[in-house]
């Protein structure tokens, strides 16, 4: 599989031109083993979703070259081609002036079955593949970059995970994002703890502010109300001794309810007194390793690992270091602008060729067990 990567990887790359200065394909005839494709893009004008379509059928034709996809032996393929959600800038807010995305996806399935796994993807104008889902004031995103495999000719980079990897491709190996410094990673942790303003820590205070038996005595008039309208109604359907008895078991179970809260009450208040302190130590802690950071620390790349117990910084809840390792992840944060359009928003500014569901895979194989 990572060799067919590669290929894909080189032979795409290669392909990356203008499709408007290409020939138009030509009606694709069926194939064995292929099952009719399925085509949903949307959000472009028709000359725009032509081009897109044009584009896919491309990529399809490069994997066709591959022998094992071109005539499938055991398993049949579906070509789906899908998208056309225009990437989003800054703050989560859609650009009309960006490009769309959209991939096609290769689902195999075996002979004759419904339900089937989508093995090979390559999306056009990939979305974001960050992991940590930080935001600073400004509503930019933060997050660790997955761990990256060894590199690739051609590719701007790849990236390996337990059950897929994929080669990311773009023009000239550019990137559209770039390593957050350490400064930039600690105020985005620090924003989404404390919200704008402090109104996160504030709301978490104020979540602790009164404990399970303080609320549970404010609300005593409004349940006996709702007690007393509910036996009511009872009173029209039910005779008097089955409405009493329902007082009875209501007016137990208020009582019991009581005593079981007033019990646990002491308890319940040095829970949230602890609570409330933690709350803002926490981000006091993050805030005071940041300013005991010199000026060449708070601008040098943001790289974390996750191990605890090796020491360093870790009030972010990861341990900060400062040169690569196996366990080390970069911190990452989007070029928003590297999506807006030149041209038109189905023009290709970056290639994901993505490798998935080993297990299918691994399904297809003519095992005697």
């Amino acid at each position: 599989m990572r060799a067919l990567a590669a290929t894909i990887a080189l032979v795409t790359l290669g392909w990356a031109l203008p499709v408007a200065a290409q020939r138009a394909p030509a009606a694709t005839s069926p194939r064995p083993g292929w099952r009719p494709r399925s085509v949903t893009i949307g959000t472009l004008t028709a000359a725009q979703h032509a081009r897109a379509v044009a584009r896919l059928e491309q990529i399809e034709r490069i994997l066709l070259q591959v022998p094992e996809l071109a005539n499938p032996q055991g398993f049949e393929i579906e070509p789906v081609f899908y998208g056309g959600a225009r990437r989003l800038g800054q703050g989560q807010v859609e650009r009309k002036d960006y490009v769309v995305e959209y991939l096609l996806t290769l689902m195999f399935f075996l002979p004759g079955e419904h339900e089937g796994g989508g093995c090979i993807q390559i999306r056009v104008n990939p979305d974001s593949d960050l992991f940590g889902g930080w935001r600073d004031e400004t509503g930019r995103e933060f997050g660790e970059e997955p761990r990256r495999g060894d590199p690739l000719p051609l590719a701007t980079r790849v990236i390996t995970q337990e059950s897929s990897s994929y080669v990311d491709l773009a023009p000239g190996r550019a990137a559209p994002w770039r390593q957050a410094t350490r400064e930039e990673f600690y105020n985005a942790v620090i924003f989404e703890y404390e919200g704008k303003g402090g109104s996160k820590l504030a709301a978490n205070r104020a979540a602790f502010g009164k404990t399970p038996y303080q609320e549970w005595l404010e609300g005593v008039d409004e349940r006996k109300t709702q007690r007393e309208g509910t036996l009511k109604a009872l009173a029209a359907a039910l005779p008097p001794a089955q409405v009493a008895e329902m007082r009875q078991t209501l007016e137990n179970t208020e009582r019991e309810v009581t005593e079981r809260l007033k019990e646990s009450d002491p308890v319940d208040q040095e829970r949230y007194r602890e609570a409330v302190t933690q709350a803002g130590a926490h981000t006091a802690a993050i805030r005071a390793e940041l300013e005991a950071m010199s000026v060449e620390e708070r601008r040098m790349p943001a790289l974390v690992e996750g191990d605890l117990l090796q020491g360093g910084r870790t009030a972010t809840g990861m341990r900060v270091v400062d040169r690569e390792s196996p366990f080390a992840r970069r911190i990452m944060t989007p070029d928003y602008d590297y999506w807006r359009a030149r041209r038109s928003p189905e023009e290709a500014r970056a290639i994901r060729v993505f490798m998935a569901d080993w297990a299918a895979l691994y399904q297809l194989l003519d095992d005697p067990r």
